[in-house]
């Protein structure tokens, strides 16, 4: 593929996602995992601050809403320690999604026990908490969740009935229990369903950047060279000359074209002619710098874009572009077969369009095959003029 020009261009998208690295990190499994809890991060602290209204409203001990408030927030603060330091993305699991569901879970736990006012809502909770996070887990992991939550919630229970809680009703318990017991396991199945439904969302968006990328490429893109094409090309001049008009730094085009490439064709075949393209475009790649855009110009021909160079280092890179070639084994693809190239290079003018200049780099070019090929001339110097 074409080297991105211009290059800013790239460096900004590179640089967009450090703009909160400081908070959310730089890796995208830990940006995402850390945008995940910010958000449950902010459900948590709104319960901590409601168990401890809850309890000076007289609505359960204080010291029981303390207690509460301390589990929530300091969890949170455990999460956001392991995600941000990027000790979890070496984990199976780089969002720790399954621990922080266990966690919700015993968090509703805990809630059950010493909220009594709120136990029907801790279970309400519950059945929130297995919808809003089971997606991001497997099967497996569904189950063993379900699974932990009835256990939890029995176990709560029991001790509540051991320790002779007041205002426990254990029949009414028992009922809600139970329906906990029925409904995870129609809610994980729920979820299971969602969550594949997200799984074949987010594979049909990655086909369907991929085809994005995949019609960029044609569009901007020589087919047979991955060079760019003759309408991205002029688009890249018109940018130039653009940058040119503001700046006044100078550049220059030349147009290569394959020297007795008709004759390639009809001796060795339209199959080594494609190979010829093909070297040439990549070894004329290679030359050129990074900061140089090279496209496919017609059928033999190419452009070479070259900003920041004048006239004499447009020829300079003719000469080491022409090194190159006659370093390529050009006989390893057909017995006898040599390839060279003549150029027309010409530099910007003041004022200059870029018809005008294509149309000096293409007498260039004429100029040179008509001086004996397999050489590169320059475009005489237009006089200068006032910049339009």
């Amino acid at each position: 593929m074409n080297q991105p020009y211009p290059s800013a261009i790239a460096a900004e998208a590179a640089a967009a996602p450090a703009k909160w690295a400081w908070l959310l990190g730089s890796i995208a499994a830990q940006r995402s995992g850390v945008k995940r809890l910010l958000w449950s991060g902010v459900a948590y602290l709104a319960g901590a601050a409601f168990w401890v209204l809850a309890a000076r409203s007289g609505l359960m001990p204080m010291d029981h809403a303390w207690l509460l408030a301390i589990y929530f927030v300091s969890s949170q603060v455990c999460f956001y320690a392991l995600l941000r330091s990027g000790y979890a993305i070496a984990h199976q699991d780089p969002t720790l999604a399954y621990p922080q569901v266990l966690f919700g879970v015993t968090a509703v736990v805990l809630t059950y026990c010493l909220a009594d006012f709120a136990r029907g809502a801790a279970l309400q909770m519950l059945c929130v908490l297995l919808v809003f996070d089971m997606q991001r887990l497997d099967a497996r992991r569904i189950r063993n969740v379900s699974v932990c939550a009835v256990v939890l919630l029995a176990g709560a229970l029991a001790a509540m009935h051991g320790l002779e809680m007041d205002g426990l009703n254990l029949k009414q318990e028992l009922i809600n229990i139970v329906m906990a017991a029925v409904m995870l396991p129609m809610l994980s199945l729920i979820a299971r369903e969602v969550g594949g439904i997200r799984l074949r969302q987010v594979a049909q968006k990655a086909e369907l950047s991929d085809l994005v990328a995949q019609l960029h490429q044609l569009s901007t893109h020589d087919a047979l060279t991955g060079l760019y094409n003759r309408r991205c090309m002029t688009d890249l001049l018109q940018e130039e000359l653009k940058r040119y008009r503001r700046s006044g730094q100078p550049f220059c085009v030349a147009i290569l074209d394959i020297d007795w490439f008709k004759s390639i064709n009809d001796q060795y075949g339209h199959a080594v002619g494609d190979t010829v393209l093909k070297v040439f475009a990549s070894t004329a790649r290679r030359s050129a710098r990074g900061s140089d855009a090279l496209a496919r110009w017609g059928g033999e021909e190419f452009l070479l874009l070259m900003p920041g160079v004048d006239i004499d280092g447009g020829l300079q890179a003719m000469a080491r572009m022409r090194d190159r070639m006659l370093m390529v084994d050009w006989s390893a693809h057909a017995g006898g077969l040599r390839v060279g190239f003549s150029a027309g290079v010409a530099e910007c003018a003041a004022g200059e369009t870029m018809d005008s200049l294509l149309e000096r780099a293409d007498h260039a070019l004429y100029a040179a095959k008509e001086g004996g090929r397999d050489r590169a001339e320059a475009a005489p110097a237009l006089p200068h003029r006032a910049s339009a």
